[in-house]
């Protein structure tokens, strides 16, 4: 076979040796800088819709922070709010336990503090705490006796058997003087602890026993 090339030698060389690719991939140089152009149009593409992407979020997170600004206030409320329910709810079952233990009847209590209370001597407040009942008040007499007036009313609820049969120990927690006017005061702390159950079956139980064996010995 016998070929026959026509083009003089010098464009020969000329094309053999242009293009930017191996020998035997030849694309024309127009082409070539056609993808490159392409590929820097692609990247700026690219970077135009992450520009895009970053302030749409930027405006999302605008937008979120904003509306939590306005709803903090209303979270703190609801937080006070559930932390002053928790509250009473642990007041509501402390003050049920109280209640419904032993079957004791607090309202017979109350009446005979009310009855027993000395002169110029008042409640402030009332609190059960767990296994404690709680007197809190004041004491004022003229005569400087308010001390004793709180002393005389601890013995009087000691010496009564349908308030102090409850209780295991009723005692003064504290008291503090202080003037208004001139005028001595002093605020006290009475402090009665309950007996447990097991402590109160075990009393019964002594009272019946000694119930009995004078009986046994009358006969």
């Amino acid at each position: 076979m016998i070929e026959i090339n026509l083009t003089p030698a010098d464009f020969r060389r000329k094309r053999r040796g242009s293009g930017f690719l191996p020998k035997g991939l030849l694309l024309p140089r127009e082409v070539i800088i056609g993808l490159i152009g392409g590929f820097f149009v692609l990247l700026i593409s690219f970077n135009v819709l992450l520009q895009t992407l970053i302030v749409f979020k930027w405006f999302s997170h605008s937008r979120l922070t904003h509306k939590w600004e306005k709803v903090l206030p209303e979270r703190d409320s609801l937080k006070r709010i559930e932390q002053d329910l928790r509250k009473k709810q642990a007041r509501i079952a402390s003050i049920e336990k109280i209640i419904g233990r032993q079957n004791i009847r607090w309202s017979k209590k109350l009446n005979i503090m009310s009855d027993e209370i000395s002169r110029g001597v008042w409640f402030n407040r009332i609190l059960f705490e767990d296994d404690f009942f709680l007197i809190q008040g004041s004491a004022v007499s003229k005569q400087k006796m308010e001390k004793i007036n709180v002393t005389k009313f601890l013995t009087k609820l000691k010496e009564t058997e349908s308030f102090a049969k409850d209780f295991k120990d009723i005692d003064i927690e504290s008291i503090r003087s202080r003037e208004i006017s001139g005028t001595p005061i002093s605020d006290f702390a009475i402090r009665a602890e309950m007996e447990k159950k097991e402590e109160k079956a075990q009393k019964t139980e002594k009272t019946e026993k000694a119930g009995k064996g004078g009986k046994a010995g009358k006969k």
